[in-house]
């Protein structure tokens, strides 16, 4: 046919307005919210590194808001969160498993960094954080286990290799923030279950030594 209409692939903000627009139809109000939305389109478009796919994101928010229900169910949720779309992204995408196995060998300290993360972006909710605060978290999880906590030098130094190992995924400047700070997120995987794996591995490498 002489007349082709080419879809090009959806970029992050486009499939935003896609998300928000089905969640309105789908979801009670206030049961999904913005940072849900935001998270599934940084995952999924193709400005970020994926396939643009609106599909793949309107599945990935489906089988999250089914999660979230069979959760609310047994009481344990009153809303779809950032913990549900990471666990569906798991199940679906087996090759972070890889990175999860990737992480018995890791220094002490890059796993004390790399637990902070984990335990800041648990605390805020955000997928992503400020390197400062993942530092201040990083001192408190020192203190907790008897560790002499590194500089700020050496901690950059740890997410930097993090980050080349696809384990973390960090961005310069943030939306709405002044400055040029680092922050850091964790992709797709669900926090808890990793957290129990690398508080494991902290406890090992602490005896062994």
């Amino acid at each position: 046919m002489k007349n082709i209409v080419v879809f090009n692939p959806y970029k992050s903000r486009e499939l935003y307005d896609i998300l928000r627009d089905r969640t309105e139809l789908a979801f009670y109000p206030g049961v999904v919210g913005d940072e849900v939305l935001e998270y599934i389109a940084r995952l999924t478009g193709v400005d970020v590194g994926g396939d643009g796919n609106a599909r793949k994101a309107l599945a990935i928010l489906h089988a999250a808001g089914k999660l979230a229900d069979k959760e609310m169910g047994e009481g344990r949720a009153s809303r779809v969160t950032l913990n549900h779309v990471r666990a569906v992204f798991l199940q679906e995408y087996s090759s972070i498993v890889d990175i999860i196995d990737g992480l018995h060998y890791l220094p002490l300290h890059e796993l004390l960094v790399l637990k902070s993360v984990i335990l800041t972006l648990a605390k805020t909710s955000s997928d992503f954080v400020p390197i400062g605060m993942v530092e201040n978290t990083y001192r408190e999880v020192c203190a907790e286990v008897g560790e002499k906590a590194r500089g700020h030098t050496k901690v950059y130094m740890y997410v930097m290799d993090l980050k080349n190992r696809g384990i973390i995924i960090t961005k310069t400047g943030m939306k709405g923030r002044r400055g040029r700070s680092t922050y850091i997120g964790f992709g797709a995987a669900p926090l808890e279950p990793l957290l129990k794996k690398i508080n494991k591995l902290i406890r090992d490498k602490r005896l062994v030594r």
